[in-house]
């Protein structure tokens, strides 16, 4: 059995959170190739939404009051959820600032975002 049949995601599907962005549309197309139903979270919606075989749903993990009521109602719309993928990046205000000119608190609000949102 080779490596890309092991890795073969045929009718499961995947949600992938920050599917919109730069590494996230990348990760979509090869879970598309690989077969996969895939449903795109994120707080923006993809470009190529045509590519994507279930959807797309408005998904902020940084909301964490309404984490558990998001993901009810994704399971509610599409049965199962076969795999969840996280690779959505929360911005602070700060986020493009060069890391020399951040305030401690700047880098303690980045980092507690990434540590603490639901993935």
């Amino acid at each position: 059995m080779s490596y890309i049949d092991k890795f073969k995601m045929n009718n499961k599907n995947v949600f992938v959170t920050g599917g919109s962005g730069l590494i996230g549309n990348e990760c979509v197309t090869a879970l598309l190739d690989a077969g996969a139903n895939v449903v795109v979270l994120d707080v923006n919606e993809p470009v190529n939404l045509h590519k994507v075989t279930l959807g797309y749903e408005y998904f902020d993990i940084a909301n964490l009051e309404r984490i558990d009521e998001n993901i009810n109602s994704l399971v509610k719309k599409y049965g199962t959820i076969d795999c969840w993928i996280n690779i959505a990046y929360p911005r602070t205000s700060s986020w493009a600032d060069k890391v020399e000119h951040l305030k401690l608190s700047d880098w303690r609000h980045n980092v507690d975002m990434h540590l603490n949102s639901y993935s």
